[in-house]
């Protein structure tokens, strides 16, 4: 029901009464969808921008990882 709002096809109250629920309902589920997809998105981006620091950090440090605090690669 979520994913039948997002679509925007048919109305709140539409999809509400199709399935013989509240429309807050309705409403409600949207919002989580959406709050959602954001957090995915989010963290996903965040995860490979990380990927990506530690890709670079590799070919910088010879292959290691770095040891955050030290100056250089600190291996």
């Amino acid at each position: 029901m979520a994913l039948e709002a997002l679509r925007g096809d048919k109305t709140i109250q539409e999809i509400a009464a199709r399935h013989k629920i509240h429309p807050n309902q309705v409403s409600t589920w949207k919002q989580r969808a959406v709050e959602g997809m954001k957090e995915v998105f989010t963290k996903g981006a965040e995860r490979a921008r990380g990927e990506h620091e530690a890709e670079g950090w590799s070919v910088i440090c010879g292959g290691k990882a770095p040891v955050w605090g030290v100056t250089g690669c600190g291996v």
